[in-house]
């Protein structure tokens, strides 16, 4: 036998309101583990790549197997096109933020920064792309919209904290 709902009065029964973010409170968002675990092994299956594709030159040149030179510029130049289109996002792409009132930190694969709200140019979030990018005067960073929930509550406190550097720098 079904269960029946239990019936809401009115006050319960009202428009949910938002709650309103505080852009200083320290916050985090993370990737889940299995994401870093397919990061991580993409890695090693790209190193393993290009040590393969290298190696494998160099055993055929010792044995005296020389392959066509049109063929081998071709493997190499798909070894280069295959490193930009995943290495770039591998390396780049926070897998953890971090936000206070006066920082955001970005942790990536291999490495750490910590960045003062003045440090950021720039937050891009194109509209097809799964990616936004936060730009610093000296790199990039990309943020996966989809993996760091929730990500509304990030680029909200994202635009706010630029938005306040903004107003500050202003003459």
């Amino acid at each position: 036998m079904a269960k029946r709902k239990k019936k809401r009065t009115k006050e319960e029964s009202g428009p949910i309101l938002a709650q309103p973010v505080d852009y200083d409170r320290p916050r985090v968002w993370k990737m889940w583990l299995l994401g870093k675990l397919f990061r991580y092994s993409g890695s090693l299956v790209l190193l393993l790549l290009n040590l393969s594709m290298v190696m494998s030159l160099l055993n055929r040149m010792k044995l005296g197997l020389a392959m066509d030179p049109g063929k081998e510029l071709f493997f190499f130049a798909f070894l280069a096109v295959v490193d930009v289109m995943i290495l770039i996002p591998l390396l780049f792409e926070a897998n953890k933020v971090e936000t206070d009132g006066e920082r955001i930190r970005l942790q990536m694969l291999f490495f750490r920064r910590t960045l003062r709200w003045e440090q950021i140019v720039s937050f891009e979030q194109p509209r097809f792309l799964k990616y936004v990018f936060l730009k610093t005067s000296r790199c990039f960073y990309l943020i996966n919209k989809y993996n760091l929930k929730p990500f509304d509550d990030l680029a909200a406190t994202i635009e706010a904290k630029t938005a306040v550097k903004a107003i500050e720098s202003a003459p």
